[in-house]
């Protein structure tokens, strides 16, 4: 059985951010976010 061990969250460790890996992933974010969320219903209105 695994073990997990939970602590408190000290804050980010500022020496390992690359701004580059930064922008690489919000990028990413930013492009799958608004093709995945182009999804259209098209309603009838004919009575």
């Amino acid at each position: 059985m695994p073990f997990t061990k939970y602590s408190k969250w000290n804050g980010v460790d500022w020496e390992s951010l690359s701004l580059e890996d930064l922008m690489d992933k919000l990028s990413e974010f930013l492009l799958d976010s608004g093709c995945n969320a182009l999804t259209f219903t098209v309603k009838s209105n004919s009575n």
